[in-house]
């Protein structure tokens, strides 16, 4: 409901793709056995679904972590989940050792269908926050004409 209010809307949560099918009220115990196995089933796609709620003169970021496999790089998946969801600008948090998770700095690459990438070398995060933030000052601008 609050989104109609707002000009652009920055989704930095990382929510799971996936998480578990059953739940229990109280904690698995060792004792009895523990678990062979978790099912797991696919979270809503929060961002998708706000996507499709989009108004005119409205930006919508998200953020993406990733990791490249044999098949695509990081940036390949980040691509391709630029497309398929339709933001404005996706951040990719190319997660892995020393960067993204549990540390003060990280590198991102900013995609998006109204501008030429851009990358943030290993830095803090408060340099990447100043530089998402002139991303949504820009996309405004760029909306809004």
């Amino acid at each position: 409901q609050h989104i109609t209010k707002a000009d652009a809307l920055v989704m930095v949560a990382a929510v799971a793709d996936f998480r578990p099918s059953a739940t229990t009220d109280s904690k698995i115990k060792k004792s009895t056995g523990g678990l062979d196995k978790i099912d797991l089933i696919e979270n809503p796609d929060i961002l998708r679904e706000v996507v499709d709620l989009k108004k005119p003169n409205f930006s919508i970021i998200g953020f993406a972590a990733e990791t490249g496999d044999t098949k695509q790089s990081a940036l390949d998946y980040a691509l391709t989940k630029l497309a398929n969801k339709g933001v404005d600008a996706l951040v990719l948090n190319q997660v892995g050792k020393d960067l993204g998770f549990e540390s003060d700095e990280n590198a991102v690459t900013i995609v998006s269908p109204h501008f030429s990438t851009i990358t943030v070398e290993t830095t803090s995060k408060e340099k990447i926050a100043e530089t998402v933030c002139n991303v949504v000052k820009s996309l405004s601008l760029l909306i809004n004409k």
